[in-house]
């Protein structure tokens, strides 16, 4: 074999284990690419309960993910191994509205939108388990991320201090996806998450707490034929609020427990019957006030993952700010 055909070989090799890292470092984990639709963490907070009147909310939102993982089989015959990171940054619009429909003094209702811009950077390193022989992939987007509708969003309140709450939210593939590239902004599949949620608040004591329980059931990736198995999550915050001047600052945990229900199916997954969990908790700071006479909200949470299977796991950063009028 000359030298040329050599050169076009190993270059050839490169492309598909490249393609591997692809279209699923995901073969190797559970779920497509090492993570879902639904962010863990994302949710289980009182600034995303119901609006405590008819009206609109606007809250930017910024989220930061760094995160990676390692991979010993990149193929049914493990002949190589790969470590990817991944560091995702998104800015997102949330618009709420909670109509002046007449429920009864106890039930209320209220549906929102949010649109991400994401930017997305992931690097691989790929080595050879017989060789040890390494090569390296880098891959950088941005654009429009995945919109999430939230429909239907029904409140409960069961006395002064707490209510329940049932969202159904959908997550639509709005999302750039290319699954000949290393970093996509995109899942390019739907999916429906339904959730129940207890929010409690003691005026007196100004103690808060929210418990959020919910299941993603995934569509399938036609690029890919990958289908995602179901996931189950459960969020928690807890924190204690003070008052400051005319409005209020909190300081708390959050955390999650995330694992995977169902098998991923389809042809694009090599290696079955392999489900993702994760977990992770860290602090959260709040603050409420008024600002141009309207109330003003502001959360900022850091979460660790601190048990990672089957999927990326790393540190995630999330701030809300809104505007209720």
């Amino acid at each position: 074999m000359n030298m040329r055909s050599v050169a076009e070989t190993a270059k050839h090799r490169s492309i598909c284990i490249g393609m591997l890292v692809l279209l699923c470092g995901p073969h190797a984990w559970a779920e497509e690419n090492g993570s879902g639709t639904y962010t863990p963490g994302s949710i289980a907070s009182p600034i995303d309960s119901m609006l405590p009147a008819p009206g609109w909310i606007i809250r930017p939102n910024y989220y930061n993910f760094s995160g990676e993982n390692y991979i010993n089989c990149l193929e049914a015959n493990c002949a190589d191994k790969a470590k990817v990171k991944a560091t995702a940054n998104a800015l997102s619009l949330t618009l709420g509205w909670r109509p002046n429909i007449d429920l009864g003094s106890r039930y209320s209702y209220m549906v929102s939108v949010s649109v991400p811009y994401v930017f997305m950077d992931v690097g691989a390193t790929i080595t050879s388990n017989s060789t040890g022989a390494s090569s390296r992939l880098k891959g950088s987007n941005e654009g429009l991320g995945d919109i999430e509708l939230i429909p239907l969003n029904l409140s409960y309140r069961v006395d002064d201090a707490s209510d329940v709450n049932f969202k159904f939210i959908g997550r639509v593939p709005t999302g750039e996806f290319d699954k000949n590239q290393l970093a996509n902004i995109g899942k390019n599949y739907w999916s429906i998450e339904p959730t129940v949620s207890y929010l409690y608040h003691d005026k007196e004591t100004l103690w808060d707490g929210a418990i959020y329980a919910g299941i993603n059931f995934n569509d399938t990736n036609t690029d890919t034929d990958f289908h995602s198995g179901s996931q189950a999550h459960v969020e928690y915050t807890l924190q204690k609020k003070f008052a400051y001047d005319a409005g209020q600052i909190g300081a708390g945990l959050t955390g999650y427990n995330y694992q995977q229900i169902a098998d991923d199916s389809g042809s694009g997954v090599v290696f079955k019957n392999e489900r993702a969990r994760l977990s992770g908790i860290g602090p959260v700071l709040s603050y409420t006030d008024c600002a141009m006479g309207k109330l003003w909200v502001t959360e900022l949470k850091w979460v660790h993952d601190y048990e990672v299977v089957n999927r990326f796991g790393g540190d995630t950063l999330l701030l809300k700010t809104g505007l209720i009028f």
